[in-house]
């Protein structure tokens, strides 16, 4: 145990003395367009004068959300500037901070295993006091520098990790230490933690007194420095308590947290959210999947469960080559600064109107949605609307349900709202079915008719062509729209989610329809189905022939609309197969995929991901879609209150009542 200990330890050094040595330029960090940074000293303490670095976005106005970041280098290394993505996040509307601390252990050989208690007690204590006095330096100052004192957040890397959780332990245990340097009645709002820990003496379990922060535990699970599970030192009488003990502990007492596990991974996770930001064949940035959590536990005060664990399909993630590439990028200047939204310069959204095709007495328009002022070929996402193929408009319910379009824009989409041709709705004036809703036959239990099964499927076929042809048109388009034809994103609720699903599910299984209506050798950069199925013949059981484009779900488990496994109509000889039922068929076939599956969700997550969760979306396509990375994973929600279900959202998020959207959901229909 010991020689594996110090070992790690030794590794943990060289590595963090060399990512933080002259290779690596001192005072390069991402600057987006309008973020100014300004240095403060906020100590000094004997030779060492304390210095932060403060990011923040000129244009805003109004104290703000601030997120204080520390270095890791095991308390023996490193320096503020190392969280090269640091002054990014000031775009998200908040203040970014990065800290300078004393590092207690610079220099010291690693100590017996008998002393260990001692003296990274000590290191951590140290680095702690230092954080809190920063944040009190940040409070003390709040109108000048327009801090939001109710909603600090602290976050680290590795040491620094180590320091924010202990930093918010000792707080809520009302140690003496917090209580000498915090205000009175002081409370952080969030703890991100990205490789670390809690290191106490005494190997008993940590215990909190009181309820803590929410915690965003981003750890990889074969961490050899900082350990995923738990370590001991007898001989030192001393602790390390690693994410997985920890979200047990948050699990069982009810308090909110996230997780953020890559399965396989080592330390390479330690440098922040965006830590291979350099290498940009390989990167990984998680910063959306950060902002979510802030957005969502932190803010807005959300409380919930969410355990993320993720399976790099490329193998494990090893932080001697990551670091080895990163650095040979860093010192020939050539760094990439990330994909994290970089709103656009004050241009407007712009809309056009275009006819893409003319079906019978169907004239079929899409609305594309862009930012002029975004220069070099852009994603597109194409969207396709709810609504059971009878309702619904391109236009979503004139904005009022889905706050998508314009936001995706501002971030350098191309964002595509497409008509398609509402089948069920015609077999219903053609009298082939009954004139109800698609909606109210399902809940009556009448999804075993075969005339309400056949007509459905005739729409979904329909409503793929369209979207094919949609998918030819914009390709089209391509030069004209300043698009990149190889990164086409599609999107739908519902019904949309249905036709996007079973078009990728066609396009990669070579059918005919797929090879007729889109473009020789096409494929689609990613295919996000928000509450949706393929219905099929139930003889003729989902099997995926060809690799599909990355799948990105979201879905409620209760959903008694659309099933999260599989509904069977055993009169009508169909089933309805959602991304429950082909979950294992997916990672038998090596295929890239992401579940946000939301416990005791109802059918809300049709329309939940839009507006609802845009960092989490746009962190996840981005990752997927433009950086082509090969991962499966899974979100499981618990909400720790009232369900995520469409009362909630319609109360919480829309600001509209449900008796005016059935209002909105009328006029459409009569329409």
């Amino acid at each position: 145990m010991r020689k594996s200990l110090l070992l790690a330890a030794t590794v943990a050094l060289i590595l963090c003395a060399y990512s933080c040595g002259n290779k690596v330029p001192a005072d390069y960090v991402a600057l987006p367009r309008g973020v100014d940074v300004q240095t403060y000293t906020y100590a000094v303490k004997g030779a060492d004068t304390l210095r932060l670095d403060y990011y923040r976005d000129s244009e805003v106005e109004g104290n703000l959300p601030t997120l204080i970041y520390v270095h890791g280098g095991s308390w023996a290394d490193g320096t503020r500037k190392d969280a090269k993505w640091i002054g990014r996040i000031a775009k998200h509307g908040m203040n970014a901070v990065s800290i300078s601390y004393r590092l207690d252990r610079k220099g010291k050989e690693i100590p017996d295993s008998t002393h260990w208690a001692a003296e990274f007690d000590q290191a951590i204590r140290i680095g702690v006091e230092d954080l809190y006095d920063a944040t009190s330096f940040l409070l003390d100052n709040k109108e000048k520098l327009g801090v939001d004192s109710s909603k600090v957040i602290i976050s680290g890397g590795s040491a620094g990790a180590t320091d924010c959780i202990m930093a918010e332990y000792w707080r809520c245990n009302a140690d003496e230490l917090a209580l000498e340097h915090l205000p009175e009645g002081f409370r952080y709002a969030g703890v991100i933690p990205w490789a670390g820990g809690v290191w106490k003496i005494g190997m008993e379990r940590p215990q909190w007194k009181e309820q803590p922060a929410p915690h965003m535990f981003c750890h990889g699970t074969k961490d050899w420095v900082v350990p995923f599970w738990d370590t001991t030192i007898p001989a030192s009488n001393y602790g390390a308590y690693g994410p997985q003990t920890l979200r047990e502990i948050f699990r069982e007492n009810g308090w909110p947290y996230e997780t953020l596990f890559v399965e396989e991974a080592d330390h390479y996770i330690s440098g922040g959210p965006s830590f291979m930001e350099s290498t940009p064949n390989e990167k990984v940035d998680y910063t959306g999947q950060m902002l979510d959590f802030i957005d969502r536990m932190v803010l807005d005060g959300q409380r919930m469960q969410i355990d993320y664990t993720e399976k790099d399909l490329d193998g494990t993630r090893d932080l001697v080559k990551v670091m080895g590439k990163t650095l040979k990028l860093r010192a020939t200047g050539k760094v990439n600064t990330g994909s994290l939204p970089q709103y656009s310069s004050g241009a407007e959204v712009t809309m056009e109107t275009y006819e893409y095709a003319v079906k019978g007495t169907d004239t079929l328009r899409m609305d594309v949605y862009r930012d002029p002022s975004f220069t070099g070929k852009r994603p597109v996402l194409m969207y396709q609307f709810p609504g059971g193929w009878e309702s619904g408009t391109r236009k979503d319910m004139g904005g009022k349900l889905f706050p998508l379009f314009q936001p995706f824009a501002s971030l350098g989409y191309v964002v595509v709202s497409i008509d398609y041709r509402l089948g069920y709705l015609k077999a219903r004036k053609d009298g082939r079915v009954e004139d109800i809703s698609l909606t109210t036959v399902i809940e009556q239990g009448h999804l075993d008719d075969p005339a309400v099964t056949s007509a459905t499927m005739e729409a979904i076929e329909m409503a793929v062509e369209d979207m094919y042809d949609a998918t030819s048109f914009i390709v089209d388009h391509a030069k004209e729209w300043n698009i990149d034809p190889e990164n086409i994103i599609a999107m739908g609720g519902s019904a949309g989610a249905g036709n996007v699903l079973t078009g990728e599910y066609w396009r990669a299984n070579g059918e005919p329809l797929a090879k007729k209506h889109l473009p020789k050798g096409f494929a689609y950069s990613a295919v996000i189905p928000c509450a949706g199925a393929i219905w099929h013949k139930s003889d003729e059981p989902v099997v995926w022939k060809g690799t599909p484009a990355p799948l990105i779900f979201f879905h409620g488990n209760a959903d008694a609309i659309i099933p999260f496994n599989e509904t069977v109509c055993e009169k009508a000889g169909v089933t309805l197969s959602g991304p429950g039922s082909m979950l294992e068929s997916l990672e038998q076939a090596g295929a890239t995929f992401i579940m946000y599956e939301v416990e005791g969700g109802d059918h809300l997550q049709a329309a939940q991901p839009a507006g609802y969760l845009n960092s989490l979306l746009h962190g996840l396509v981005d990752r997927v879609a433009t950086n082509g990375e090969k991962v499966q994973a899974r979100f499981r929600e618990r909400s720790l209150d009232l369900p995520h279900n469409a009362i909630w959202f319609m109360s919480h998020y829309l600001g509209m009542t449900p008796e005016y959207l059935q209002q909105v959901i009328n006029n459409n229909e009569n329409e």
